[in-house]
């Protein structure tokens, strides 16, 4: 594995998915006009995606820092003192990569979910 070429890729798809995702911020002003059921499932699968959106930006600066050259172990105690994590265990970075893309993966689904049913609201 080259982990150079992995942390600065997978950092790379990450910035994408969040610039991706503020299609969604669009979407919950669009389903405010919408009516009936669909327009609540919108507008929760924004709260959702706000959220999931803040995890794929940290992610993102973390695999660029990753790729800086930042040791994981260190990189691990900063998110342990900062309390955004409990005590660090050791990840392989394929299992780090799998685990950022996993969070993607998860925006991508609830930015489609929000966006269809911002469709469904609007007719």
């Amino acid at each position: 594995m080259q982990t150079d070429v992995d942390w600065r890729a997978t950092a790379g798809l990450l910035r994408a998915g969040f610039h991706a995702s503020i299609a969604g911020h669009a979407g919950a002003v669009m389903a405010g006009m919408g009516h009936g059921p669909a327009r609540l499932v919108a507008l929760a699968a924004w709260g959702y995606l706000v959220y999931l959106q803040v995890r794929v930006s940290l992610d993102a600066e973390l695999f660029t820092l990753l790729a800086d050259g930042v040791a994981p172990a260190e990189m691990d105690g900063f998110l342990a003192r900062a309390g955004l994590i409990g005590t660090p265990r050791e990840r392989s970075p394929q299992d780090r990569c799998r685990g950022a893309l996993l969070l993607w993966r998860q925006l991508m689904i609830v930015l489609a979910i929000e966006l269809v049913a911002v469709v469904i609201a609007l007719r």
